[in-house]
């Protein structure tokens, strides 16, 4: 598990970061997991068979999903554990509503 985006999805999230925050792409397959890690974010995991299939049906593999859901778990135990421990930050802040 790499724990980043799949490479075919990199270059439209680098071009637009403000965009992917609020899960969307003009890249499909990109959108598709966009849409999927706020799903599960939203939902705290309890996505539908439908949220799965979209994915597949975007072109991503079994292994892909669970890398996806991967990913969101880490990042939300670096959000949870940042908010606790409240290390100093020492690169340049983006703002929500980016």
């Amino acid at each position: 598990m790499s724990g980043r985006a799949p490479a075919s999805s990199l270059p439209a999230i680098r071009q637009s970061p403000a965009t992917a925050r609020h899960a969307d792409a003009k890249d499909p397959k990109t959108a598709a997991a966009l849409r999927f890690a706020a799903k599960v974010v939203e939902t705290r995991g309890h996505v539908g068979t439908a949220n799965v299939a979209a994915l597949h049906e975007a072109g991503f593999s079994d292994g892909e999903v669970a890398e996806m859901i991967a990913v969101v778990v880490l990042n939300t135990y670096r959000s949870f554990f940042n908010l606790v421990a409240r290390p100093e930050i020492d690169f340049p802040v983006m703002r929500a509503g980016c």
